[in-house]
């Protein structure tokens, strides 16, 4: 049977590396922190990448197509956000380091060479896990939400994520927007040899935006 799906206003939250891709890394803890809602409704694009793989039965045409894996990309223009968990997540590599402090000089980014050039993000434990929460996917929300009934989710957990791209722009007298833009590649984990790129784990007292800057403990 299909039917209307309403996700409700799409609330982003951003959370240190949740995946241990080797044995023994010692991943970073932290709070999940709220970072805000679009100006238009976010969406990620999901990129499977596949080789044609040729053979003379078939001719000109790809006898079949060889999968390469698949990342993703989400590209937001935030139009309100938490200016704190702007500044922790724009300090690459370790995109999750510390909040940053009003006015303070260098808050928003410091990069050292010495310590950063070179660094890999989900084998460092450096990437980030984005949160795109549904609050219609929670009973508690919205009791008569079209489309929970029939298996839309509470939200996406996007995994392996780095801040490739940040454009400020619009400052004056108009209200502000920051565009910024996501790369996830999967994340491999040894113990499990599964690669995990998004999944649909996310918890309920996300749904509701948080006034705390330091952030939430995921429930």
């Amino acid at each position: 049977m299909a039917t209307f799906y309403s996700t409700g206003p799409v609330q982003i939250w951003v959370g240190p590396q949740v995946i241990a891709p080797a044995y023994g890394t010692v991943l970073p803890t932290g709070p999940i922190l709220y970072l805000g809602t679009a100006e238009v409704s976010p969406q990620a694009e999901i990129r499977r990448q596949y080789q044609p793989a040729y053979n003379d039965l078939s001719g000109a045409v790809p006898f079949d197509l060889n999968f390469l894996g698949e990342d993703a990309v989400l590209a937001i223009d935030l139009s309100r956000w938490n200016d704190f968990t702007y500044q922790a997540i724009a300090r690459a590599p370790n995109q999750l380091n510390t909040l940053g402090v009003a006015g303070s000089a260098g808050s928003y980014n410091a990069v050292g060479p010495r310590n950063c050039m070179g660094a890999l993000q989900s084998h460092d434990g450096n990437s980030l896990t984005v949160y795109m929460v549904f609050p219609y996917g929670f009973a508690g929300n919205a009791a008569n939400a079209p489309g929970r009934a029939f298996g839309m989710p509470g939200g996406y957990r996007w995994h392996g994520g780095s801040l490739i791209n940040d454009k400020l722009h619009q400052m004056g007298a108009k209200y502000r927007k920051l565009h910024l833009t996501f790369q996830f590649a999967p994340i491999y984990n040894n113990g499990t040899a599964i690669f995990r790129l998004y999944d649909n784990v996310v918890p309920a007292n996300l749904a509701t935006p948080s006034n705390n800057p330091s952030g939430l403990v995921a429930a």
